[in-house]
């Protein structure tokens, strides 16, 4: 029913990726071994996010720009 969500982010990288490959393109490629897994709670909480603050290497909401 999940479709293996844990690799779901290699899709993000090439859509034209089966879902049934994801795992082995995953184990393949030695860059993806790092990929922090962000588990229900994370998730949860990353819906309030909206953008990549890349000095502070964290997610930030629109309030948090500096205008």
């Amino acid at each position: 029913m999940t479709v293996n969500i844990g690799f779901h982010h290699i899709h993000h990288l090439d859509p034209q990726v089966s879902n049934y490959n994801l795992q082995q393109i995953h184990e393949s490629n030695a860059a993806m071994h790092d990929v922090l897994a962000i588990g229900i709670r994370l998730s949860l909480q990353a819906l309030r996010y909206r953008l990549w603050d890349e000095s502070s290497k964290r997610f930030v909401g629109f309030r948090g720009l500096k205008g």
